[in-house]
């Protein structure tokens, strides 16, 4: 796993993937802001730890900026501004976590290991019994396994495999969504239109 640091304070961003190096994560740092989002548009960290006071622009605008692209990966603000309008500012600009300093390393490790776990919830199959699409699977083999070939020999129709395709699209977008939300698979979708409608 990956860790992506944004920390102007070197030294401190030295010790954090020195820290984090040490419990077997992989890390990546930058310095600024725009460096920063740079990196984390690149889709190669599997969580941010992102402090707020950052040269270029804040680490609220680059968390802004990161969701308003849907740039899903968790992150972490780590952060002297710790008051409530910084916390709830972090939290609604796109942060998943909001840690002060001085920081416990046992507290910052916990969230880091609990924020990664929740991040696994990756959907890359749909299940209906059993049968299985994998995400860039095919979609006529799966209808044709649903339908089976009609009493005419004729396999399904072309139109069909469209609808399916769409179809599927947007069953996996709502799977990916409900997944991001930490939503348990198998859950009613009533239930999560209650949450968060």
């Amino acid at each position: 796993m990956t860790i992506l640091v944004i920390e102007d304070e070197r030294l401190l961003s030295e010790s954090l993937c020195e820290l984090l190096s040490q419990h077997g994560f992989e890390t990546e740092a930058a310095y600024d802001g725009p460096t920063g989002l740079e990196y984390a548009l690149s889709g190669v960290c599997d969580l941010i730890v992102l402090d707020v006071m950052l040269p270029g622009f804040d680490g609220f605008e680059l968390a802004r900026r990161l969701r308003a692209k849907r740039v899903g990966t968790p992150i972490l603000m780590l952060t002297a501004r710790s008051g409530l309008d910084d916390r709830v500012e972090g939290l609604d600009a796109g942060a998943d976590y909001y840690l002060a300093k001085p920081f416990e390393t046992r507290e910052l490790l916990a969230c880091v290991n609990a924020m990664l776990r929740r991040q696994g919830a990756q959907v890359e199959e749909l299940r209906f019994g059993d049968a299985a699409l994998a995400e860039g699977g095919d979609e006529r083999a799966y209808l044709e396994y649903l339908y089976g070939v009609e009493a005419d020999g004729r396999l399904v129709q072309d139109d069909h495999v469209g609808l399916a395709e769409q179809g599927l699209r947007y069953a996996h977008a709502l799977a990916v969504a409900l997944a991001e939300r930490g939503y348990a698979p198998g859950a009613h979708i009533a239930d999560a239109r209650l949450v968060y409608d």
